[in-house]
């Protein structure tokens, strides 16, 4: 993709997430606008541990390239939008309104919701998988009216929404309307052994909306300890995988910014390798 286009300046990524080092080296220039429940001048409050996540997440999809330091993300061209919010779903789609609205063009949400352990222990049970996929179903019908509202409405505005499809080794479509979503596009995990095979995570949800996956393991990155703080996400998760497709999909309305959000969507999945 790179002997195409590094990223236009013009396509603004969003990273909706609990917090990012905006003096980040891989960051800080590249930041267009940035926004926070907390704040009102869009600074992002928080300890290295709390920023951490944001921070990565947002120099995995666009940080800076051929600067000397550090890593590249996937888009280093294009620009940055960090949204700051908490964990409470309204919190975060409130954020993801905000970025839509602000015109970004891509929107990662690396923070969609998971399964509680023992609801995942009654789905692996055969005695009681049938009562427990019944309530993950009524649960998921309930959220799907507001969460395709908001997602629809910035597919209106132009803007592509990746979220993470999530890491507890489940079929991510049964509860998480974000994932069910005809508006979004779910990112589930791969890693890489040590003989070179790359297959999907252990961790990574799966399912029929998770439409395409992304590294998700040993991915090195900047970190919020300092701002040229750099190293490896300790866990991995598909919250680093969807970052790689937010950049891809920023390099490809970089091409063409005339595609919409399905567009992209459809050039991203027919292009995977399957």
């Amino acid at each position: 993709a790179w002997d195409i286009t590094r990223g236009d300046p013009n396509v603004i990524i969003a990273i909706v997430d609990t917090g990012t080092l905006l003096t980040h080296e891989e960051l800080k220039d590249k930041i267009v606008f940035s926004g926070s429940t907390w704040t009102d001048d869009g600074s992002h409050p928080g300890s290295a541990e709390e920023l951490f996540h944001g921070t990565q997440v947002a120099i995995t999809a666009a940080g800076r390239g051929d600067n000397g330091a550090g890593t590249s993300g996937v888009a280093p061209g294009c620009s940055v939008m960090p949204v700051q919010v908490d964990l409470v779903t309204s919190g975060t789609l409130a954020g993801v309104s905000f970025a839509a609205q602000n015109g970004a063009k891509v929107i990662n949400l690396s923070i969609a919701p998971h399964f509680l352990e023992h609801y995942i222990k009654d789905y692996l049970d055969p005695s009681s998988r049938a009562r427990t996929l019944s309530y993950f179903l009524k649960e998921r019908k309930q959220q799907q009216k507001v969460a395709d509202a908001v997602f629809s409405a910035c597919e209106a505005l132009g803007a592509v929404v990746v979220v993470g499809a999530g890491n507890d080794n489940m079929p991510g479509d049964l509860s998480n309307a974000w994932v069910y979503s005809p508006f979004t596009l779910a990112v589930g995990a791969v890693g890489m052994a040590d003989d070179g095979i790359i297959a999907s995570a252990g961790f990574s949800n799966y399912g029929y909306m998770v439409r395409v996956s992304a590294p998700g393991s040993r991915i090195y990155s900047g970190i919020a300890e300092t701002p040229s703080s750099y190293g490896e996400h300790p866990v991995g998760g598909t919250s680093i995988s969807a970052p790689h497709v937010s950049g891809l999909a920023g390099l490809v309305l970089s091409v063409n910014p005339k595609l919409t959000p399905a567009e992209v969507r459809q050039v991203i999945i027919s292009s995977a390798i399957t």
